[in-house]
């Protein structure tokens, strides 16, 4: 059936037109970003691994939870850069010093799948105290690199801020680490 009304076409045309602005924005809202919050706990230790060949990175297995996946264990590699002479205090409150990451991988193993998160910020570090027990704390931006499973379209970047201890830094070093997680993602 043909409109012969001009007034009546327009009319359609701006029906039509408004369908299809709300058909995109309820698109567009089926995917919103969701605040990420969690936290877990890491042992550490040196190994044998290194991004920039100057210095060692730790290797780190912890386990958590967060609002992504649920519980997770994770294995992840961080390192350093060999020297500071930025001094900063660390969490215990004495004296210490800073150090850049050379770089930061870590994947969490969900139930439903894995998240794969690297390194965002360059310029993030981690305070280490010059004296015994060597209190250390910092914050590290990751984003996600890809992820499997029911986690395999997730996309967004981590903030995880972390406190702990390293009895011993020489040759090499251990330790152990709480971590809290905020962020935003969408799936």
């Amino acid at each position: 059936m043909k409109c012969k009304s001009p007034v009546l076409s327009m009319m359609f045309g701006l029906a039509a037109l408004c369908a299809l602005i709300a058909a995109s924005n309820s698109l567009a809202a089926a995917n919103p970003p969701i605040p990420v919050i969690g936290s877990g706990a890491a042992t550490f230790v040196s190994g044998n691994f290194t991004y920039d060949f100057n210095s060692q990175a730790g290797v780190f297995t912890g386990s958590g939870t967060d609002n992504v996946g649920g519980p997770y264990t994770f294995q992840g590699v961080a390192e350093v850069g060999p020297t500071s002479s930025t001094p900063c205090t660390a969490p215990d409150g004495s004296a210490g010093l800073e150090y850049p990451f050379v770089g930061v991988d870590q994947i969490n193993i969900y139930k439903t799948g894995l998240l794969y998160y690297t390194l965002n910020s360059p310029s993030d570090a981690e305070c280490v105290s010059t004296t015994r027990p060597y209190s250390l704390g910092g914050v590290v931006h990751l984003i996600v690199v890809s992820g499997t499973g029911t986690l395999g379209k997730v996309s967004g970047t981590f903030t995880e801020t972390f406190t702990g201890s390293t009895p011993v830094i020489g040759g090499g070093y251990f330790g152990a680490e709480s971590v809290l997680i905020t962020g935003s993602i969408t799936k």
